[in-house]
Parts: C-alpha cells; structure tokens; sequence
C-alpha cells in the first residue's frame, strides 16, 4: 500500500470513528431521555417535600433506584460536564480547585485525601439523595465524565 493510499485509509478511519463516536452519545442520550425526565420529576419533589416519602427517601425505592440508573447510564468518558448539567441541571454540590474553601470536608469524604490534592482539570458534581448523608456524584476531568459513584454513609 503507498503512502498515499495509507494516509487516505488514516484519514477515512479518523472520520469514520469520530461520526460513529459522536452517534452514540446522541443515541445514549436519547435513549436516556425517559430516565431523565422521570428523575428531573422526583428530583422536584424531593427538593420541595418536607416530610419523608417512602418512594423518594427508601433505600431502593423509585427515586433511588432511578438515580442508580441515571449513575449507570450517564458515568461513562462519552458524556461531557455539559451533557450532565443539561441532563441532570444544576448539582447540589461542585467540588472543584475553585470551591475548595468550601468544599474541603466533602471531598476528603469522597476521597479520604485533603483537599489540596484537587487537580486543576478535576471536579465532582454532587446530586443529593438524602441529604449529604447519602449522593450520587460524578467525577469529571478535563470537562469529561470519568465515572459516577455513590457515597452511603449507611446511618
């Protein structure tokens, strides 16, 4: 094969890979979409109720079995920050280099390391279950999902 005919061949696999790579975000967003309206409407209620509701506040119950859901569907590199702020909207919580002063003790929870060790390209967002005793978070680096965990502090 020249030289030519491998650049061409480079290229066309380049474009190739970045058009399907780009159709299936689209396709696990959309595919999303009913779980993310279905959290969006607990999340409201959950941000409005003021007494315990068991489909809300329940280990295992709806609301926490959809946001597991939403942690599974949506913590993986192929989604950016942005892709989870549009999603999921603003997150109780931004731990990031900037935030720092604030933030210090919940992510030495998240991490058991001081905040000092925060990298400039890292942050997590922070979506309550019940209350800070109980999140889901994901961790972004350089504006890209690197992965969603739970933090349970099992009181």
């Amino acid at each position: 094969m020249s030289f030519i005919n491998k650049k061409k061949s480079f290229l066309f696999s380049l474009i190739f890979l970045f058009c399907f790579s780009t159709d299936i975000v689209a396709q696990k967003l959309e595919n999303s979409s009913e779980l993310v309206r279905l959290y969006k409407e607990y999340r409201f209620v959950q941000q409005k109720k003021t007494n315990w509701v068991d489909t809300i506040d329940n280990w295992s119950g709806k609301f926490h079995t959809i946001m597991s859901k939403v942690g599974d569907t949506l913590g993986k590199p192929i989604y950016s920050k942005q892709d989870i702020l549009n999603l999921l909207g603003k997150p109780d919580e931004i731990i990031s280099r900037s935030t720092r002063k604030n933030t210090a003790e919940l992510y030495n929870i998240i991490n058991n390391k001081p905040i000092s060790e925060i990298k400039k390209n890292e942050e997590y967002l922070v979506y309550k279950w019940r209350g800070f005793h109980d999140f889901l978070y994901f961790y972004i680096k350089s504006n890209v999902v690197q992965y969603s965990k739970w933090y349970y502090s099992w009181e």
